[in-house]
């Protein structure tokens, strides 16, 4: 194990410095002595190859933006905090294993976006209170998997704006109460590959998304198992819609399998503004329960810092369940959906 002293963690922020810190040398080109690691200024490129980086202190590995890490054989970077942080976007590509662990903190984070064209990445941490894979932008998978598992956070996969996968896998899996394995802040895109979020904690979700979810192709997975409080497989915040015109889908949840709905907080009007989740299906698409999509809306009184002003929450829901769906808000009642679905497309016999 390697194990060293880092430099200053400001010397990264300042930007200018085109060159990792932390357990890696300070020259603009540097190799470690058996051949482990090497980093090319002028390409940022960090090359990985059978390297097992371990130290005390709380940040592993800091590269700058436009860092590609190519890796090959079995890796690992360790640290007390961030074990792997880039100062904006990063490639992550290869054959081999990357295995990226923190105890206190985010394992694997990006100040912008990553893409994931190869080799397979797993994260973890031992924090309470950071998930282990953090994207503040956007997260595009061309290839490659990464793999989250026992997170103790409210969310494993967490990603501030938009997934987009095109082939590899994405997979999040945990008993932590309270979490989303797979969450985006503004939309889910699959053309091909692998989505999927298992969720076994109280109140937890499989893949949410707190805008729009689409699926052309591949397979999105949703499972939350489980069966003693309110659990989600797939849902959204059905900002714009809930589109599904391809691929295959499986969801399961103790409360909802698969769900899309919407909410406006509205002035003096109990609720009469329009709210309008999209929650569509082609027709090309085989529902294995035999589901329908059923819609459900209400009105509730807000008890939020403006409840002063008779503010409205105005929700709709449109859900996939055999049961007609009912909602109580002082009570906190729903009579609940669907369990479990799968759609997919239909064989052309």
């Amino acid at each position: 194990m390697i194990s060293t002293v880092m430099l200053p963690f400001t010397a990264a922020a300042k930007g200018a410095d085109k060159r990792p810190i932390g357990t890696l040398s300070a020259e603009n080109d540097a190799a470690s002595s058996n051949g482990s690691w090497s980093w090319d200024a002028e390409t940022l490129t960090l090359s990985l190859n059978n390297c097992k980086i371990k130290t005390k202190e709380l940040y592993g590995c800091v590269v700058p933006d436009g860092t590609k890490v190519v890796i090959s054989g079995d890796n690992t970077i360790s640290s007390e905090r961030v074990a792997l942080w880039c100062r904006g976007t990063m490639v992550i590509e290869g054959s081999g294993t990357l295995n990226i662990k923190s105890k206190k903190d985010t394992a694997l984070t990006t100040d912008e976006s990553l893409r994931l064209k190869g080799g397979s990445v797993y994260a973890s941490t031992k924090s309470k209170y950071s998930a282990p894979v953090v994207i503040d932008k956007s997260l595009r998978v061309n290839g490659g998997s990464m793999y989250v598992s026992e997170h103790k956070s409210n969310s494993g996969i967490e990603v501030a704006k938009v997934i987009r996968v095109y082939k590899g896998t994405l997979m999040s899996e945990s008993k932590a109460d309270n979490a989303i394995e797979v969450f985006a802040g503004k939309s889910i895109y699959i053309y091909g590959g692998r989505i999927k979020g298992k969720a076994e904690g109280k109140t937890s979700y499989g893949v949410w998304s707190d805008g729009s979810i689409y699926v052309s192709g591949g397979k999105l997975r949703g499972y939350s198992k489980n069966k003693e409080s309110d659990s989600y497989g797939i849902g959204c915040v059905a900002k714009k819609t809930f589109e599904i015109s391809g691929g295959n889908i499986k969801a399961k949840g103790n409360l909802t399998a698969l769900a899309a709905w919407s909410r406006v907080i509205s002035k003096n009007n109990k609720g009469s503004e329009k709210v309008t989740p999209n929650l569509k299906i082609s027709k090309s698409m085989k529902i294995s329960s035999k589901a329908k999509v059923r819609k459900a809306s209400v009105s509730q009184r807000y008890h939020g810092v403006s409840a002063e002003n008779n503010d409205y929450i105005c929700e709709k829901f449109c859900v996939l369940g055999k049961k007609n769906f009912s909602y109580s808000y002082d009570n906190i009642r729903f009579t609940n959906t669907l369990h479990s679905v799968t759609i997919q497309q239909l064989i052309n016999e």
